[in-house]
């Protein structure tokens, strides 16, 4: 499945909202999904921040790409079960995918950002999570202006052997020890994460 603007401006939304986050009946399953240059929009007084925003669903997401959005996420989903597996986000306006107050992991993806797109400026986080219980697990970012993966709002994440590589190119890459963030320390290792991933010029792996 393939969805892009029929013209230079970019569309609006493909929305899924769900009556109730635990509901079995609610799933959304996206295999083989591509979405490009899509949008954010108000629907019956609901914002929607992300040109795919899924609510209350139990959400399956694999070998799918989400890029070149001009919303304030490539991929939002909120009060879901999720899986996301295998999948592309890239050259999207801000974050590449936020996720609030949901449960579940993010394993073998991909989250970048083009030279071309860092010369403008342009994109937020990798991977923003808010009030939410995440296993981060073997996925790759590259090339992110602000943050690689942001965690906030009392989010309970384990974030286990990610590839971290800022190289946009008037920084030097910067060769760090690994960093283990695990149920042990757990404030700690994520105090020092935050710092590490928080400029650029890095080149970090962690496990």
């Amino acid at each position: 499945i393939i969805i892009k603007s029929s013209s230079v401006e970019n569309f609006g939304v493909f929305a899924v909202n769900g009556p109730q986050k635990d509901n079995e009946d609610n799933i959304v399953h996206l295999k083989y999904f591509n979405i490009s240059g899509g949008n954010e929009a108000i629907v019956n007084n609901i914002y929607f921040s992300g040109q795919m925003t899924i609510i209350n669903c139990n959400v399956l997401i694999e070998n799918s790409s989400f890029s070149n959005s001009s919303s304030d996420d490539g991929l939002n989903i909120k009060y879901s079960n999720v899986k996301i597996k295998n999948s592309s986000f890239f050259n999207n306006k801000a974050d590449q995918v936020d996720l609030d107050y949901s449960d579940g992991e993010v394993t073998g993806n991909s989250f970048f950002n083009t030279y071309e797109i860092l010369e403008k400026n342009i994109g937020g986080d990798g991977l923003d999570v808010s009030g939410s219980e995440i296993m981060i697990y073997l996925n790759e970012f590259k090339n992110i202006p602000d943050k690689a993966i942001s965690v906030g709002e009392k989010s309970n994440v384990k974030i286990l052997k990610n590839s971290i590589n800022f190289s946009k190119t008037k920084y030097p890459n910067i060769k760090f020890k690994t960093i283990v963030v695990d149920d042990k320390s757990k404030e700690e290792n994520l105090d020092k994460l935050k710092k590490l991933i928080d400029g650029s010029g890095l080149d970090i792996s962690i496990t």
